[in-house]
Parts: C-alpha cells; sequence; structure tokens
C-alpha cells in the first residue's frame, strides 16, 4: 500500500496547472492531499478551481485521473459557488453538487440555482452544459 501524503500549503498558493501543461485548468487551496492508489488528488479549504473561464468555489475539490492525466473535477462542501469570468454571458450560481468532466469539457450542475446577468434565476434539479473554448 502507498502512503497518502500531505501537503500544507500556506495561504493561497499559485496555481498549480494541470499536469498536460495545456494550461486548462489552475487549482488552490489551503491543503493538498494526493492518494496514488485511487488516483484523486484532493483540495481543502478554500478551493478554488479555475476551468477555461468558468470559477468553481468549495471547501473540497477532487481531481480525478490515472497517469498524471486528470479527467474528472467534483466540488463538495456547502454552498457550492460558481461563476463565469471575463464572458460576454456572464452568469453565477450555486449548486449542491458540481461535477467537471475535462476531456468533454462538460459540467454537470445538482440541485442548482443559476442567474443571469439581468438577474433573473433558473433552478433545477440536474443539468449537464457543455462548455466551449
Amino acid at each position: 500500500m502507498k502512503p497518502t501524503f500531505v501537503l500544507f500549503l500556506f495561504c493561497l498558493t499559485a496555481p498549480l496547472w494541470a499536469q498536460n501543461g495545456n494550461g486548462l485548468f489552475s487549482i488552490t487551496a489551503d491543503t493538498v492531499r494526493s492518494d496514488s492508489d485511487s488516483n484523486v488528488t484532493t483540495y481543502e479549504g478554500d478551493a478554488r478551481a479555475e476551468v477555461l473561464d468558468l470559477v468553481i468555489e468549495a471547501e473540497t475539490i477532487a481531481i480525478f485521473g490515472a497517469d498524471g492525466s486528470p479527467s474528472r473535477i467534483e466540488a463538495s462542501g456547502s454552498p457550492l459557488r460558481f461563476h463565469r469570468r471575463q464572458s460576454t454571458d456572464d452568469f453565477s450560481g450555486t449548486a449542491a453538487r458540481i461535477v467537471f468532466v475535462l476531456p468533454e469539457l462538460k459540467l454537470t450542475l445538482s440541485d442548482y440555482v443559476i442567474r443571469d446577468p439581468s438577474g433573473n434565476n433558473m433552478k433545477g434539479g440536474k443539468a449537464t452544459f457543455v462548455l466551449d473554448h
């Protein structure tokens, strides 16, 4: 059994970029824990992920993937917040669960509220969006 390593980061660190070097996402948090047996890296405490122009803020964000290639980002804790930055169709909101599948650029929100730029709210149980880049 391989040991689980815990790395304590002071304050918010500089973003950690995707291992494949394409700059697809960055993530910051107070602490980072990596489990090589399950291929999961967990970012805890004021975790913030930026995927393309989408920002996800949560207590905990986990990155799943094998061979140094991240495939899925999952946010947990309460509240989960998200918003788009530098976008003409700016939106923001909250959700009970956020999953982002990296290869497909697919965002799934569960029990969500989305606010559009006009201040209108859209609520739902589950929705999936594909982001363009």
